[in-house]
């Protein structure tokens, strides 16, 4: 890591969590973080690595990026994507402050006094002017297109609520960095495992002494890019010449054959008649072995099949909003367990060996001291995790329990990426609904469940 390395990437760390809110909202043109592969992030490298970098080798060889500092920065741009969007920015701020404004607005919250339920550290603290507070947010303190000073903000009335938040979620996120650390040996090395978004990078990045790298001097590269941009140039330039250009359909529609599949469609299978050539996809298949690309093609047919036949028999397994129980969380849930219970047999000398280095014990493998550290970060990391949670007002038990939950989700969804680069994924496992699934409401405690399911 160079120094202009890490000021250019923290730049685009602070541009991206900068942006993102005018792109959205202001010009309106789409998600700028849409997936876990975000075009913000990869077709920005793109248009560097084919128009800037060449040109600042021809201005002078040093001003070049190397391949390593370009993988620096892309690394910060995608730590980055977690903050704005459907990230921090957009849950915290507004988790904290709308219930003090539903329950102005429900009788029902007003008359049990719902928001006394949540520990005062997670919640605004508005008791000096609330009235003020709560509808100057949920109205916009802006009039018409002017905008706001940030001295306009109540600040002092966001410290108490940011001290939790914050140091929560750096927790886990150090927590997990310093678990991939560790997994990432075991993954890469002895298993063996693809990494198909990583190695889609790795052919972009320009080796040493280089201003592209090696797959901008292949012919075939150069043939299929030019068919989907120009494939992508005219299904845009239909929008604004209708009349004049005729759209290439990026999409196969098979749903009139909808009562061929009965079964299908009433286990909710009826977009998957509709399939849509994303060739970002198509691509990473490459990379992939054919069995794991079949299974992530037919799997999502087999689920619906089957739903379809549970919903016959009156089994529903799709019901309900996304932190509700229903039975599709607890496959999921279930699911999620059995994958990172075969990860660590799977390893089990390894992480073993690793645990023993953490704590300065002999062990038979060689264990690279970035593992063994990232070992130790993740132990800190997720003891703070834990004893904020306590802190609040959960039992230990539970704030174990909840964590674990959380780490089976980040492991299952990281070695997903991992195996097949899937990057459009949205987890149907939420640790507060799967805990009171299993222990149920009046074990648990409207207090104990406000703090779950504010945290997930």
């Amino acid at each position: 890591m160079t120094f202009r390395s890490f000021v250019l990437g923290l730049s685009t760390a602070l541009f991206i969590a900068g942006y993102n809110h005018f792109s959205d909202y202001v010009v309106k043109q789409g998600r700028f973080i849409s997936n876990l592969m975000p075009v913000a992030v990869y077709g920005t490298l793109l248009v560097f690595l084919l128009v800037i970098n060449p040109l600042l080798r021809r201005l002078w060889t040093k001003w070049a990026l190397t391949g390593r500092e370009l993988a620096v920065i892309v690394g910060f741009a995608l730590v980055a994507c977690s903050v704005p969007s459907y990230g921090i920015v957009e849950c915290i701020p507004t988790g904290i402050m709308l219930p003090k404004h539903l329950q102005r607005l429900e009788p029902g919250w007003k008359k049990i006094d719902a928001t006394a339920m949540a520990p005062e550290r997670m919640l605004v603290d508005v008791s000096e002017d609330e009235e003020s507070y709560v509808t100057d947010y949920a109205k916009g303190l802006a009039e018409g297109d002017e905008h706001i000073s940030p001295r306009q903000i109540p600040w002092r009335i966001w410290l108490r609520p940011l001290g939790f938040w914050l140091p929560l979620v750096l927790c886990m996120a150090i927590g997990t960095l310093g678990l991939a650390l560790v997994f990432h040996r075991q993954w890469s090395r002895h298993e063996q495992l693809p990494y198909p978004i990583t190695r889609f990078t790795r052919a972009l990045l320009p080796k040493e002494g280089r201003a592209l790298g090696g797959v901008f001097h292949t012919r075939a590269f150069w043939i299929g890019f030019l068919l989907i941009f120009l494939v992508l140039m005219n299904n845009y330039m239909c929008r604004w010449w209708k009349d004049v250009l005729i759209p290439v359909r990026l999409y196969l529609d098979f749903r009139p054959l909808n009562t061929l599949v009965p079964t299908l469609v009433e286990g909710h299978g009826l977009r998957l008649l509709r399939p849509t050539l994303l060739f970002t996809v198509i691509g990473l298949a490459y990379f992939l072995a054919s069995e794991v690309s079949f299974s992530m093609a037919f799997g999502p047919f087999i689920f619906c099949f089957i739903a379809g036949v549970l919903a016959k028999y009156g089994v529903v397994l799709r019901t309900g909003h996304h932190q509700s129980v229903k039975l599709e969380s607890f496959l999921f849930a279930g699911g999620y367990t059995g994958i990172v219970l075969m990860v660590f047999y799977t390893g089990r000398q390894y992480y073993w060996s690793v645990l023993k280095r953490c704590f300065g014990l002999r062990s038979g493998d060689t264990i690279a001291p970035a593992a063994a550290w990232g070992m130790r970060v993740f132990l800190v990391a997720t003891a703070g995790f834990i004893a904020q949670l306590i802190v609040v007002g959960l039992d230990w038990q539970l704030a174990v329990l909840y964590t674990a939950l959380c780490l089976i989700i980040f492991i299952t969804v990281s070695r997903t990426i991992a195996e097949t680069g899937a990057f459009y994924i949205g987890t149907e496992v939420f640790p507060g609904a799967i805990i009171w699934g299993f222990l149920g409401a009046t074990a648990l405690g409207p207090s104990t469940m406000v703090i779950m399911f504010m945290v997930s």
